[in-house]
């Protein structure tokens, strides 16, 4: 896919609108609801059980069902569980205050990230998972955490992150979970992409862009009649583990950003973080050497 653009990003609504129209034009059906339970491998094929007791059969299965895969957990790789990473978050999807200045609204764009000793307080766009919480004493509790942050600060973005917290109403509670690291990605004529094989901690913002990688390579891989499932596979793990990893570890030194801190602790990281962006202009995915992370995975020779 050529570009001329370094990185580019979208909402993950648009992508998803973009695979569904491609599915119903190539007439493939999605059927919603469906729970797997058991996985089989007789001669040459998959065979699958759902929860409503029908089952389906083909000749590989992909696992595309997200850190807490069915397909890993019931056949791939039996026994594994995701592990918790240290990390959680707290957060709300507010609508702009009425009334807001427009020196203050116009902030209102892009990420935005406040460190403070006992975290990050990040205002950004996109729409965090979890169990919402609507109960008002809980709502009001996490106002007041957040206020105590922000204590004594007087600047405009304090007192834009003083309205946004009022605002305020209900509050999204999330743990980060992350795969015990060298786990198996494929058995058979089964194989896991995307975060069933590799999901990683979000503070590099890499997940759904590794799992599209994943797809360029197998469906290049899968294009050769020659190939059997068992060496598709192979190759497909073999080339994409190393990269997927360097991130992953990459995700993992970001997210200590955000931890607690001490206050001199806050001061480095903030040094850090402005020569972060003056020498790579905000990439924070960077290779070995201090590079930019970035390749053609549809360019890759196989």
């Amino acid at each position: 896919m050529e570009s001329s653009l370094s990185a580019l990003s979208t909402a993950r609504i648009e992508l998803v609108k973009v695979l569904l129209a491609e599915a119903d034009k190539a007439q493939i059906p999605i059927h919603y609801g469906k729970k797997l339970v058991k996985v089989e491998e007789p001669d040459n094929a998959v065979k699958v059980t759902f929860a409503d007791g029908s089952t389906d059969q083909a000749d590989v299965l992909l696992g595309c069902d997200g850190i807490d895969s069915a397909v890993r957990r019931e056949h791939v790789d039996p026994g594994q569980a995701p592990e918790y990473s240290g990390m959680s978050g707290i957060g709300s999807i507010i609508c702009r205050p009425k009334g807001l200045p427009q020196t203050m609204a116009s902030q209102l764009k892009g990420i935005n990230g406040t460190l403070t000793t006992p975290g990050a307080v990040s205002v950004i766009s996109c729409t965090p998972d979890g169990e919402e919480l609507q109960r008002a004493e809980e709502v009001a509790a996490f106002q007041n955490k957040t206020l105590q942050l922000f204590e004594g600060a007087r600047s405009q973005w304090a007192d834009l992150l003083r309205v946004l917290v009022a605002e305020t109403q209900s509050v999204q509670v999330y743990l980060i979970y992350k795969p015990p690291p060298g786990r198996i990605w494929h058995r058979d004529r089964c194989v896991l992409i995307g975060d069933a094989a590799h999901a990683m901690q979000r503070h590099a913002g890499q997940g759904v862009s590794q799992a599209v990688e994943d797809v360029f390579l197998l469906s290049k891989l899968l294009q050769d009649p020659r190939r059997s499932p068992q060496d598709v596979f192979d190759t497909y793990e073999r080339m994409r583990r190393r990269g997927v990893e360097e991130i992953a570890k990459q995700a993992a030194r970001n997210s200590n950003m955000r931890k607690r801190t001490s206050e001199w602790g806050l001061w480095l990281k903030e040094w850090d973080i402005w020569g972060l962006f003056c020498r790579f202009e905000g990439v924070w995915v960077q290779d070995e050497w201090g590079g930019r992370a970035t390749y053609a995975i549809d360019k890759e020779v196989i």
